[in-house]
């Protein structure tokens, strides 16, 4: 047993590990996102500047202020 749990201890040493995250493509540009509304797939369309996205959904256009507050969030 004692030589078993040494030799799984490397496998869950070198599994935890923070994942680097890139999120630099997705910071501007035009974007879809398809999702499934009652069985339907209904697609949303935005595009996004530093400081604005504007999202069709529906066929129906709505515009946000956005500020970054690190690489991969924006509020």
């Amino acid at each position: 047993m004692k030589k078993f749990a040494l030799a799984l201890l490397p496998f869950i040493l070198t599994s935890c590990y923070n994942q680097e995250r890139n999120c630099n493509d997705y910071k501007t540009g035009k974007f879809e996102f398809t999702q499934e509304i009652n069985g339907k797939p209904m697609k949303s369309v935005f595009e996004r500047t530093e400081n604005q996205q504007i999202e069709t959904f529906n066929g129906k256009t709505d515009t946000a202020s956005i500020r970054w507050i690190n690489n991969c969030e924006f509020v």
